[in-house]
């Protein structure tokens, strides 16, 4: 979805208010459109937007926010990507780059795009994907590039909220396995200690 190009403050009717109690709807209202404005600040550091963003997100703050129809949202996905001055006006990859990203010293400018969304062309989009693969380490930056590639379907399952990390995407989509029992015995058994050991060998070996 797009979003006003030079949306204001000016825009929203309600600004809220950021002395209200703490997760009432005016304090919500107060914390959206702060997080609208630092949207807009292309030259200030991820870490400004990735903390509110996961505040946002993790203590579900949207629920508070009604939409362009005034009622509440149903989903984060619906709040992200409904257009300013309701929602964010953000593509949801988009967010989930920010909430993923590792090193906070990006510019949200470079994450978003100007004007929120990743607007770079198809090509550029490939050569940025593949240098994350060339790493060949299982970053977040690496398996979400390898889903983009290989597994499409699994890419929108994430981003739809429907694996818990990362992590259990990539063993949905085999690019990782998980440890099997046989494999947890081995690493338990080189952390236990001598008297650990002679124990456990004496109850499997009475």
């Amino acid at each position: 979805m797009g979003q006003p190009v030079n949306t204001t403050i000016k825009d929203f009717v309600d600004v809220g208010d950021p002395s209200a109690p703490i997760g009432s709807p005016a304090w919500c209202k107060a914390a959206h459109v702060q997080l609208c404005a630092t949207k807009h600040k292309t030259d200030w550091e991820v870490r400004h937007l990735k903390y509110d963003l996961r505040e946002f997100r993790d203590k579900e703050r949207w629920k508070q926010l009604p939409d362009s129809k005034g009622k509440p949202f149903r989903s984060w996905k619906q709040y992200v990507e409904t257009p300013e001055p309701d929602g964010l006006g953000v593509p949801l990859e988009s967010v989930q780059a920010i909430l993923e990203i590792t090193k906070d010293n990006a510019l949200i400018g470079q994450v978003l795009g100007k004007h929120g969304g990743d607007r770079r062309s198809e090509g550029a989009r490939n050569q940025v994907r593949d240098a994350k693969l060339k790493s060949g380490t299982m970053t977040s930056d690496y398996l979400l590039a390898r889903f983009e590639r290989d597994h499409p379907e699994i890419l929108a399952a994430y981003y739809r909220g429907e694996f818990k990390s990362v992590r259990a995407a990539a063993i949905a989509a085999g690019i990782i396995e998980p440890p099997t029992p046989l494999d947890r015995l081995r690493a338990d058994w080189k952390k236990a200690s001598a008297e650990e050991r002679h124990t456990f060998l004496k109850e499997i070996h009475p």
